[in-house]
């Protein structure tokens, strides 16, 4: 650092000679005493979330961010790896480690870990494991473990909605999706039966049916056939359920799926276009007005009392 110090002036001989204007002397301080060096900023580096749960045989992600990109022509790094818990390495996970660098303008990265399916688990606890970060490079560490519970999660059952028109005679299937949410290990079993909305079996709107559907190991995916009966008679759209009970090895998420019959002959609501109030013109007989040439009526008929459009 430079300091400035203000001189009067030099003698030189036997004059006195003035600096023109007022003048500074240079004087160089001790280094160390005068300069601030300020510390370097790193971004701040974590492993995202506390914990979380993994069925068993699907993968378990891990997101590592940082607080600021690195910047421009910047790079910084870490290391993973993963730890061993109530899992090991090998059995129940697959083991995973790395080094995840960030450039430029990135700022967050995954990691992924397999889990092992259909892996021992003498005890039936949830097993768990963990990432580990570690030697970081240009980075301040804030959080560098989370960890992962393996778990063998049950599927779960689930019923479609689903519409069809109803048709002029005849049947047409309304037909539902029963779905596992994942594949099973043992055979699954649930119930169905179908139940009146403002669709009924009484005004024969559809075919009352029931049964039982069998979910093998490796299949997730049943249909339940509901006929729906045509008729020509104009209505409103009507409802009705497939009602799911009595699950067995999976649990129901849904319940009930709503069968939608689509009136295709016109709405009820439609009457007065189809039928106007009207008024009798008589007189049949009536000649033509001699100027206009308008007014014969040569029958009777009725007319619409007021204008119709569609």
């Amino acid at each position: 650092m430079n300091v400035w110090r203000r001189n009067s002036g030099v003698r030189t001989g036997n004059r006195s000679k003035k600096q023109p204007g007022p003048g500074f002397l240079l004087e160089t301080l001790e280094p160390r005493l005068c300069m601030a060096v300020a510390a370097r900023q790193f971004p701040r580096v974590s492993l995202a979330g506390p914990g979380q749960v993994v069925d068993r045989g699907s993968d378990a992600t891990f997101t590592v961010r940082l607080s600021a990109a690195p910047g421009a022509g910047k790079t910084v790094g870490i290391n993973f790896t993963t730890i061993n818990g109530g899992a090991r390495a090998g059995v129940q996970y697959t083991p995973t480690s790395g080094r995840l660098t960030f450039t430029g303008l990135e700022k967050e990265k995954t990691i992924v870990v397999p889990t092992i399916a259909n892996s021992p688990n003498p005890t039936g606890k949830p097993d768990v494991f963990s990432v580990q970060l570690s030697k970081a490079v240009g980075l301040k560490v804030v959080s560098s473990k989370a960890s992962a519970m393996i778990v063998a999660i049950k599927p779960g059952i689930t019923v479609s909605d689903v519409a069809v028109p109803e048709g002029n005679s005849g049947t047409s299937n309304a037909v539902f999706e029963v779905r596992l949410t994942k594949s099973p290990s043992k055979t699954v079993t649930v119930r169905y039966a179908t139940a009146n909305d403002s669709a009924t079996t009484a005004n024969n709107d559809y075919v009352a049916t029931t049964g039982i559907l069998s979910f093998l190991p490796g299949e997730m995916v049943k249909t339940v056939s509901v006929p729906v009966v045509g008729n020509t008679a104009p209505e409103a759209d009507k409802t009705f359920t497939l009602k799911l009970s009595e699950s067995k090895n999976a649990p129901i998420v849904k319940s009930f799926g709503t069968g939608f019959i689509l009136n295709d002959d016109g709405d009820v609501s439609d009457d007065t276009l189809v039928k106007p109030e009207t008024v009798l013109v008589g007189d049949a007989g009536n000649p033509a007005d001699a100027s206009t040439k308008l007014g014969a009526v040569a029958y009777t008929y009725k007319i619409g009392k007021t204008e119709q459009t569609v």
